[in-house]
């Protein structure tokens, strides 16, 4: 999502230079809110445009490099602790829930699973994931922004765990096992 929005308004700041080399081309000028602007203005406002959206490119691909190094970091930690216990004998059913919130609605989150993405949850949203170690950790990671929580957690054979997180505060419990 972080990608996609940094394009779109890499493509948006584009159309806002087109525009404003026909406007000026064609001996008119650009006028915003009844000011009128001068192309030396216009050319400080879009080069403004053009920092942010570098800044927000920038920021874009790195978050996700981060990410993929903290699921690799607790893939390898839970692959570890799971060495030494081995696998459940009968797989563990664990169930991610999400709060719907006004304050989280246009902001999905990314769901891993000792390291494996399972999938983008979205307001209100419920899924199931099975686990077969005893040693997990459930990780979310918002798409919009740099924040992430995770919970660690035992599963026993047969088992059934709710996790239940809320939006506001990205505050993670266990409900019920």
């Amino acid at each position: 999502m972080r990608k996609s929005m940094a394009i779109v308004s890499l493509v948006c700041t584009v159309i806002i230079i087109l525009s404003g080399f026909i406007i000026y081309g064609n001996g008119r000028n650009v006028e915003w809110f009844g000011i009128t602007i001068s192309p030396g203005v216009f050319g400080g406002i879009v080069a403004g445009f053009i920092v942010y959206d570098v800044i927000a490119m920038k920021n874009a691909f790195t978050a996700d490099k981060k990410i993929a190094a903290s699921e690799t970091v607790i893939q390898a930690r839970t692959m570890e602790k799971n060495a030494i216990d081995g696998t459940l004998a009968s797989p563990c059913t664990v169930t991610f829930s999400r709060q719907s919130t006004v304050i989280g609605c246009a902001i999905g989150m990314q769901v891993y699973l000792n390291g494996t993405p399972m999938t983008v949850v979205n307001n209100g949203q419920t899924i199931s994931m099975t686990t077969f170690v005893k040693h997990n950790e459930l990780s979310v990671h918002y798409t919009a922004g740099n924040i992430s929580r995770s919970i660690v957690f035992e599963a026993v054979p047969g088992g059934n765990i709710h996790i239940h997180i809320k939006y506001v505060g990205a505050k993670m419990s266990i409900v019920n096992q």
